[in-house]
């Protein structure tokens, strides 16, 4: 199922991008593109810009004349016949003195020729585009539609690159006719693009800047950020772009022509959106989303090569490799890719199965164009993280377990499974619903060990969005990411807490959803200086309700937070150096609503449960904590964080192991405390910084030595199996909440589902010493009978059966199995088979046996291994054959229960018979 489900997302996106799936779903819900009315009147004119290209302008003017409308060229400041060659051919023409470059050229020639006062739409053309001579007839009635500004052309060109162009504007077209142009679609295809213009737009524009810059960008930005109106895609015949020239000499690869052009485009595109960021309207947070989806989808393309070569390895290493199959990976990449020209070109093209090496190649220039340097400086904080939660994974499966997360365990497994459920103390009910909303999203309970391990996927994925959150606010804050990554080391790799974010329940839970609304808030805070806008109510509205979340799970993070928020509005004047206004009237009221808040859920008995494995490191967490809280009084900007954390940290200590629901979120607020503290430092004295950064560092380090502590697992699998072997299909056993969810998933997956459950009875599974006999042990479980036959335990019939069955002269057995048949220890069923087949053949038998896990328990011994018949080894079939058949006709109860060949012989085992109220045979 959820290798379906990878390869299905991998199709998906590789097929139509991320954007396109998203805009997918919602493709009923939008308007569509420009709607083609009739022509506008107006004349058009075409413009073309050039720069010693005497070598293509002549055909471009041609090719533009054909059209039938006048066409105008600026020669750039060109030192070779451009502006003669345009003029030969029947262009007007206008040179520049020097060099003015594409944008400040088209200025140029709209000021010269007075286009804006003469013609209404001007088509800007590039000197290697060609159009078809009924181009302007199937573009210029999208101008019917008074939003459209302007309308771009779709790119062809001769070759592999050209039919990649032609696929890429042909699935950009996709949601209809005329369809909205972004600027990330432009980058994504060729910076050689015809687009006509309404001059009335045109000569609005701000067209001369300082490189790196790309005109049709820029333009496009200015639009959707002054309202100008829409850019679409024209419908009409699709421009044809020509391969390259040859350059100094040298034919240049036309690959590497194209991704020189191409990262020319992204780099003037990246530069574009720095010097105009988009609006937080509707149109400016449409563009962000469709940048957004440009890196994201590279992201994907790359995270997919990645993931391949990753399964390769561990399938090479002899792991397993059931997600990252790189079969699954690379194969739906490639048949998505194919299905992607297939779904906007209706034909099956050879040259396509080459496309998704360029799809890579783009992948690699976004990333390396858009991933600026500072960027880049935070993967070592996302790295440090990557490598926590990963920490975080592995210590779920040995963490010991706390009666509440096994309670939790068990009430999502039984959610799942669709029984009935148990009930749970009252502030585990919100983790309960984390879980089970987890649970039926993932389904988690079937891919690990044990119920417990796969509930804890919760934890791991709330200590992800902690360390997730605290890197964004570290840069919202603008902290140096080194800082950044040395705290994370320091406070969230140590075994303590690791410990304490590994146990699934509600301390964890709370504790991701308030380093949510912490980044929310820092994020917003930060950026309140452009104004308010739709966004930051969007954003607010989020932390919000991440924050109630928070406090619903944990409702004692009230007093803490209270706490927080008083000090931060009561010290609010002197951080904004404006001693005539106070806080300090709300400051009181928050903490008057905070006590009132605890007060009247105190007798609810919510406040308080025990939670999670911490004890072993309790104490020594507590102190360091503490530590980094005191520390971080002698900064004033952590004092909000301060206050919070050292009133979680009393609770804490006050209230003991009932308050550990605290215990995550006070060390996001020492996290938080520590990075500010170093913050300070660095801008006070750089070079104490570095030392305290060392400090921190050897802490961390000190700490990564903490193993967190480690609980010997229950082997429920190894007791199941011996269940469904060794006793009746009848047979039922008991078991606690502890381990109930573990046996009834084990039973499940060997079809006997009804053979544990709750209650008493005569089979009894228990963690600890219990009153009873001992059937087997398991790890840390034991499987007990209450009540026990005790005549199937004397031994005495049993040895005087076996002294007989000893001096057979037809048995032939080694000095211990003659020893145990005479001690009595041999189950009587299994001399009475060895008995007959004396009687008819000489059998060799070398050993007795039961299963290692009823060492000691004083049964009889009901396996036995034969290795030949009349001297014939019965590894081979023709002597093994007629003692199986013989043994086929036995009936019960001295039919074995399992006749085997090994390379040890044949292994006849028999079950226990049914000794536990006292029914033996």
């Amino acid at each position: 199922m959820i290798v379906a489900g990878l390869v299905a997302v991998v199709v998906a996106v590789v097929v139509f991008g991320v954007g396109l799936v998203v805009r997918g779903l919602v493709a009923p819900l939008r308007r569509t593109g420009a709607r083609a009315g009739d022509a506008p009147a107006g004349d058009v004119a075409i413009l073309l810009v050039a720069r010693d290209r005497a070598d293509r302008i002549g055909g471009a003017v041609a090719s533009a004349a054909e059209t039938g409308v006048p066409v105008f060229v600026v020669s750039d400041g060109s030192t070779d016949p451009t502006a003669e060659r345009a003029f030969e051919h029947g262009a007007e023409v206008v040179e520049t003195l020097r060099p003015l470059g594409p944008g400040g050229s088209v200025l140029a020639g709209v000021q010269s020729f007075r286009l804006a006062e003469r013609y209404a739409f001007v088509l800007v053309l590039d000197v290697d585009v060609r159009l078809d001579p009924s181009y302007l007839t199937a573009t210029l009635p999208l101008f019917g539609d008074a939003g459209v500004a302007a309308v771009e052309a779709r790119v062809t060109g001769p070759g592999l690159l050209g039919r990649y162009l032609a696929r890429t504007y042909a699935l950009s077209r996709l949601g209809g006719r005329g369809r909205t142009v972004a600027p990330s679609s432009v980058t994504h295809a060729a910076p050689g693009v015809a687009r006509l213009y309404r001059t009335e737009v045109l000569e609005r524009l701000e067209l001369d800047l300082p490189p790196p810059s790309v005109p049709n960008f820029d333009a496009m930005l200015q639009i959707y950020r002054d309202h100008l109106g829409r850019v679409v895609l024209s419908p009409g015949p699709p421009a044809v772009l020509l391969p390259p020239a040859p350059a100094g000499g040298r034919a240049l690869s036309a690959l590497a022509r194209y991704r020189e052009a191409r990262r020319a485009m992204l780099v003037g595109a990246d530069a574009a959106v720095r010097r105009r960021p988009p609006r937080w309207d509707r149109q400016g947070l449409g563009l962000r989303a469709r940048l957004g989806e440009r890196l994201g989808t590279a992201l994907f393309v790359v995270a997919v090569l990645v993931a391949a070569v990753a399964g390769a390895g561990l399938a090479v290493a002899g792991r397993p490799v059931t997600v990252l199959d790189p079969r699954y990976l690379l194969g739906g990449f490639l048949v998505g890719d194919y299905l992607r020209t297939i779904a906007v070109t209706r034909r099956l093209p050879l040259a396509a199965l080459a496309f998704p090496l360029l799809r890579v190649v783009d992948a690699v220039d976004v990333l390396r164009v858009t991933v600026r340097p500072r960027v880049l400086a935070w993967a070592a904080p996302v790295v440090v993280g990557v490598a926590v939660v990963v920490r975080v994974a592995v210590a779920t499966a040995t963490l010991p377990a706390s009666a509440a997360e096994r309670a939790l365990a068990d009430a999502g497994y039984r959610m799942v499974t669709g029984l009935a459920g148990t009930s749970l103390p009252a502030p585990l009910t919100v983790t309960k619903a984390h879980l089970n909303v987890y649970a039926v999203i993932t389904d988690p309970f079937g891919r690990h060990l044990d119920v417990l391990t796969g509930a804890r996927e919760l934890s791991v994925l709330a200590a992800a969005v902690v360390v997730g959150g605290l890197i964004a606010i570290c840069a919202a804050l603008r902290v140096h990411p080194l800082l950044t990554a040395a705290v994370l080391v320091a406070f969230a790799a140590p075994g303590p807490v690791v410990a304490v974010f590994g146990a699934v329940g509600p301390g964890v839970v709370a504790a991701g959803w308030l380093a949510v609304a912490l980044a929310v808030a820092v994020h917003v805070a930060r950026e309140r200086h452009e104004g308010w806008h739709p966004a930051f109510g969007v954003s607010g509205v989020f932390g919000l309700v991440a924050l109630l979340v928070a406090l619903a799970t944990v409702p004692l993070l009230v007093a803490p937070l209270a706490v927080g928020v008083a000090v931060w509005l009561w010290f609010l004047d002197f951080e904004r150096h404006d001693p005539h206004t106070t806080w300090r009237r709300p400051a009181i009221g928050v903490v008057v609503l905070g006590a009132c808040v605890v007060g009247a859920l105190w007798p609810t008995g919510l406040l308080l449960t025990p939670t999670g494995p911490v004890a072993d490191h309790r104490t020594s967490l507590l102190v360091a904590l503490t530590a980094v809280a005191v520390i971080g009084v002698a900064v004033p900007k952590t004092w909000p964080a301060v206050a919070a954390t050292l009133t979680g940290l009393g609770l804490a200590i006050g209230f003991g192991p009932d308050a550990d629901a605290l215990l995550p979120a006070t060390v996001v607020g020492a996290a938080i405390t520590g990075v500010l503290v170093l913050d300070a430092v660095l801008a006070w004295r750089p070079s104490v910084a570095t030392g305290l950064t060392t400090a921190v560092a050897a802490a961390a380090v000190a700490g990564l030595l903490v193993v967190p502590p480690v609980a010997p697992r229950p082997d429920h699998t190894a007791l199941a199996a011996w269940v469904t072997r060794e006793l009746d299909d009848g047979a039922t056993i008991t078991a606690s909440n502890a381990v109930w969810a573990d046996l009834h998933r084990d039973f499940v997956r060997l079809g006997r589902p009804n053979a544990v459950r709750e209650g008493a009875g005569p089979l009894v599974v228990t963690t600890g010493r219990g009153r009873g006999f001992v059937l087997g042990r398991f790890g840390t479980l034991t499987l007990l009978a209450a009540d026990i036959d005790r005549t199937y335990l004397d031994p005495t019939e049993r040895a005087t059966a076996g002294r007989q069955l000893a001096t057979n002269i037809r048995l032939h057995a080694s000095g211990p199995v003659r020893a145990a048949l005479r001690a009595g220890h041999v189950d009587l069923r299994v001399m009475a088979v060895l008995a007959a087949l004396c009687a008819e053949h000489e059998i060799t038998l070398v050993t007795t046996e039961n299963s290692p896990v009823e060492r000691g328990n004083g049964l009889p011994e009901r396996t036995v291994v034969v290795t030949a018949v009349d001297g014939r080894s019965v590894t081979d079939q023709r002597t093994a054959q007629p003692l199986l058949d013989w043994l086929r006709t036995q009936r019960e109860p001295f039919a074995p229960a399992d006749t085997r060949s090994t390379p040890r012989g044949l292994v006849l085992r028999w079950r226990l018979p049914d000794i536990f109220e006292n029914t033996t045979r």
